[in-house]
C-alpha cells in the first residue's frame, strides 16, 4: 500500500491523449494520397487495430510512445497486413 499523499508516476513514455485508429487511417491514406492508384484504396477506421501496446479492452488506442503491432485489414484480402508502427513524439516549431 503507498503512502497517503504519494501518487504514482506516469510512465516516462506516457502521452497526454492518445493514438487512435482514426489517427492511424488519416496518416496512412495521406501517405497514399501521393499515389492515383494506391489512393483508391478504401481504408476506414473499423479496419484497424492495435495488437499491442493498447488498454486491455479497447484495440483503438495507445496512450504511449513506442512500437506497437498494428493489424491492417483491407477489403478484398482474406488475411491482415500486421505491421509495427511507431509512435513518436511531435516535433514542435520554433
Amino acid at each position: 500500500m503507498a503512502p497517503m499523499g504519494s501518487k504514482a508516476k506516469a510512465p516516462t513514455d506516457a502521452i497526454y491523449g492518445s493514438v487512435s485508429t482514426a489517427d492511424l487511417v488519416a496518416t496512412i491514406k495521406g501517405a497514399l494520397a501521393h499515389n492515383d492508384e494506391a489512393a483508391r484504396v478504401m481504408l476506414n477506421e473499423s479496419d484497424v487495430r492495435f495488437v499491442s501496446g493498447h488498454e486491455e479492452g479497447d484495440a483503438s488506442r495507445v496512450k504511449q510512445l513506442g512500437v506497437f503491432k498494428v493489424e491492417i485489414r483491407l477489403p478484398g484480402t482474406e488475411e491482415p497486413l500486421i505491421r509495427n508502427i511507431r509512435i513518436r513524439a511531435k516535433e514542435t516549431e520554433a
